[in-house]
């Protein structure tokens, strides 16, 4: 079982209050940031979905590129930790998605579609427990 916390508040609340301490000032900074980060969490879950669908031979409906090399080199074992860390980044950074001017609709509908992939995957193999896609624990063996 994995859990994920940030210190009294989410990463969403946790740009929200940096968006409103810098008072618009930086603000054009703080979203190329956190788009960034979304971005490269995004990937590097699609990713791991999708390698772990591969070996697992699990019919998952998502394209993602092999974006993080990593998991041409990983398996096992190992490829479920990656991809259990992944999910978890991923539904830490998911609810920023609502912050305007982070999210582009194109990056929307991919979070939507990745977020889609988790559940399809989840619902196949392992046991989970989840709610509006909260993930209270992960158990890919």
């Amino acid at each position: 079982m994995l859990k994920y916390c940030l210190p009294r508040c989410t990463f969403k609340q946790l740009v929200e209050d940096i968006l409103n301490d810098s008072g618009g000032s930086g603000n054009s900074e703080t979203f190329r940031l956190v788009a960034d980060i979304l971005q490269r969490i995004a990937a590097n879950t699609a990713s791991a979905i999708s390698a772990f669908a591969n070996e697992k031979k699990l019919k998952i409906d998502l394209n993602a590129e092999q974006s993080w090399e990593l998991y041409e080199k990983c398996s096992g074992e190992k490829l479920e930790n990656a991809l259990a860390n992944c999910l978890i980044l991923f539904h830490a950074v998911y609810d920023v998605r609502s912050i305007p001017q982070i999210v582009s609709p194109e990056k929307l509908d991919e979070l939507e579609r990745i977020c889609d992939a988790a559940a399809q995957l989840l619902s196949q193999f392992g046991k989970y427990t989840c709610s509006s896609f909260t993930i209270h624990q992960i158990n890919l063996s």
